[in-house]
């Protein structure tokens, strides 16, 4: 539990990304596995452009998470974060690759472009990883609302920004396998320098393999309800020990297999392992055969009081479907930003700007249908940060993107045709401002206003004719005002904001599965507030929580007072740690509680699916110390079913949460 050194990848002092309600700091830095945590206080940080900023500089909402939390709460991938992160929840549309994360009540209602955007190492990532296991991470950075002025892709709800460990001078690495009732894997991870003080490398591998959860198989099918995934990594880095220059090359490799199976009701669900005779599932299933290969080359440069920094990703995607029918895409898209990070010498105003631009092919086909949509994205953006004084801050920044569309569409059901051909535009320019305020060292008040924007588009699934018009973009405006407060010496922390989105244009999908298309749905509001607190009050023991409210209604349009969909009304989480010492083992035993609650949340835009308000109860027990952790953990304790999705076609479909899991992991370092 440690406080740690923060580098954005938006640079700069404007953004003073500090260690949120989740983070704690020793004098000593950061203390071994196995010790337990003392009574820390809070501490100071580092951005990357080397100014040191304390938490209370921050004027936005923002959780970050260094792998030791993670690692503390078993959160194995993206959609585990709800389990630390109020406002946060991640549902599955059939399959991983259709997986929409939600976050403050704004939910992704276009799964192929998100709200809250996910990085790797500064580069965004395709729509279909949203969910990813974490690996070899250092830390995530979870900042809330519109990040358009310091990230080049533009960000509507939200950034979840995932930093791996650079590879450098010392050699290491770990292996860590997991056998559980639901699933069963392994992971390796080594890096070394190849020259020292010059060149280095690393490279991962893992492999998972998830368990079926229904005793079911429908009839002339195989087994359903599992899954595989595999995945491989590198990363090659040159930076000269003392040198301005930093360049890492890297690469990935992701083989997904799922065969995911849905319920004709939530009885089903709860006799899902109860007779393995009992037909507790639909004959309806998701299957996906998924690969995505991907590529990136950063460059940076430091020159003193600017920081020059050059991102390129390149990802390529396919996958086969089956759910209403077969269905195949692909996907090839190549990213570029630049961005110039700046911080003058006895200036009171640092800043960043920086270009970006994105180029995505793609292609659909089905025995219906084929389709192919190009789009085009440029931005150019920034932000500047004024020290007006020690107590007053303020920040300023805005974003002009441009982008377009170009679709090739072929439909022929035999019923009904549709064959078109056009290109559309859209462009926005999207404002910032923020005012930070100090009443003191250890409270602070913070306010800020932004623009939301999602481009229009062209639909991409199977529509008849008449549907072949595209939709407009959608836009909002952001208001937050929050504080942040420590106390105790130091020794428990408390954040809390309130916020408001006014949304125009909503762009939701529309229409029986299969035949949904995306439209424009009118106005909406998101309304809500958040609290997180920690406290460290005794040597060894931790205590969190946090708590999210929030209400998303529409409030013009064919769904005017209707809430909207995959938005939970509200969701709370709470835990305990305790790190005791046994010195005979050279290392602590650690067991940990905690409780995750979510409130009602809907699946459609009428409101017919829902799932009404329930609880999880996880519960871990670890030995830890400086080359080993083993660890015994139940997740979802008393095996509460619910469901992530639902809808019909022909026949209701429910696609349920994981059970109970129950199993064991073991981390070996060295």
């Amino acid at each position: 539990m440690t406080f740690r050194s923060v580098l954005l990848p938006g640079c700069g002092s404007l953004v003073a990304l500090a260690l949120a309600s989740h983070a704690w700091a020793q004098t000593s830095g950061s203390p071994a596995h196995g010790s337990a945590p003392a009574a820390a206080r809070l501490g100071t940080v580092t951005v990357s452009a080397k100014r040191s900023v304390a938490l209370q500089d921050v004027s936005n909402g923002i959780t970050v998470l260094s792998h030791e939390e993670l690692e503390s709460a078993g959160v194995r991938s993206v959609t585990d974060l709800g389990r630390v992160i109020p406002g946060f929840s991640a549902d599955r549309r059939g399959n991983s690759a259709y997986t929409g994360l939600s976050l403050r009540g704004l939910a992704p209602l276009d799964y192929y472009t998100p709200s809250v955007v996910v990085y790797v190492d500064g580069v965004p990532q395709d729509a279909s990883l949203m969910e990813q296991s974490l690996s070899n991470v250092e830390r995530i950075e979870v900042l809330k609302g519109p990040q358009g002025t310091l990230y080049g892709k533009n960000a509507y709800a939200g950034v979840i920004n995932i930093v791996t460990k650079k590879p450098g001078n010392t050699m290491s690495g770990y292996v860590k396998t997991t056998v559980a009732k639901l699933g069963q894997g392994g992971e390796a991870h080594i890096t070394s320098p190849l020259v020292k003080d010059h060149l280095y490398a690393s490279i991962t591998a893992r492999g998972f393999h998830r368990s079926a959860q229904s005793d079911y198989i429908p009839a002339g099918l195989d087994k359903y309800d599992d899954g595989r995934d595999q995945h491989m990594s590198g990363r090659l880095r040159y930076a000269p020990v003392g040198g301005p220059l930093d360049i890492g090359f890297g690469f990935g490799y992701d083989k997904t297999i799922e065969k995911n199976i849905f319920f004709k009701t939530m009885d089903d669900v709860k006799k899902r392992k109860a007779n393995s005779k009992y037909k507790s599932a639909s004959d309806f299933s998701d299957d996906i055969r998924r690969h995505v290969h991907s590529a990136s080359l950063d460059v940076g440069y430091d020159f003193g009081t600017v920081a020059l920094k050059s991102i390129t990703g390149l990802q390529k995607r396919n996958h086969n479907r089956r759910i209403v029918r077969q269905e195949s895409e692909a996907q090839d898209s190549i990213s570029q930003e630049l961005r110039l990070a700046f911080e003058p010498e006895h200036s009171p105003v640092s800043g960043v700007a920086g270009v970006y631009a994105e180029h995505v092919d793609f292609k659909r086909n089905s025995p219906i249908l084929r389709s192919k949509l190009k789009t085009k994205n440029y931005a150019v953006f920034g932000e500047a940060t004024w020290e007006a004084s020690d107590r007053l801050s303020v920040t300023a920044g805005g974003r002009y993107a441009h982008d377009v569309a170009n679709i090739d569409y072929d439909y022929n059901d035999g019923a009904a045709t549709a064959i078109f051909r056009k290109d559309d535009s859209w462009g926005a320019f999207t404002p910032k401002a923020a005012v930070n305020w100090k009443w003191s060292e250890d409270l602070v008040q913070f306010a800020s206003i932004s623009r939301g924007y999602k481009a229009g588009g062209f639909n991409r699934t199977e529509l008849e004719s008449g549907t072949d018009s595209p939709y407009s973009p959608e836009k909002s405006w952001n208001y937050e005002m929050g504080l942040r407060s420590d106390f105790l010496d130091r020794r428990a922390h408390l954040s809390g904001s309130i916020f408001m989105t006014d949304i125009d244009n909503a762009q939701i999908y529309t229409g029986p599965m299969g035949r949904q298309a995306l439209h424009n749905g009118g106005e909406a509001r998101v309304k809500g507030a958040e609290v997180e607190a920690r406290a460290n009050l005794i040597a060894g023991l931790v205590l969190s929580a946090g708590a999210s409210v929030s209400n998303s209604k529409f409030t013009s349009g064919p769904n005017t007072g209707k809430k909207m969909p995959h938005a939970p009304e509200w969701s709370a989480n709470t835990a305990i740690s305790y790190y005791h010492d046994v010195p005979s083992l050279s290392g602590s035993l650690v067991p940990r509680l905690g409780v995750n609650w979510y409130g009602k949340s809907y699946m459609d835009e009428n409101n017919k699916y829902a799932q009404g308000s329930y609880s999880l109860v996880n519960a871990r027990l670890s030995y830890e110390s400086e080359a080993i952790t083993v660890s015994a953990f139940v997740d979802n304790l008393f095996d509460k079913a619910y469901r992530v999705n639902e809808f019909n076609v022909g026949d209701n479909a429910i696609q349920a949460g994981d059970g109970r899991n129950i199993g064991l992991e073991a981390t070996i370092r060295f």
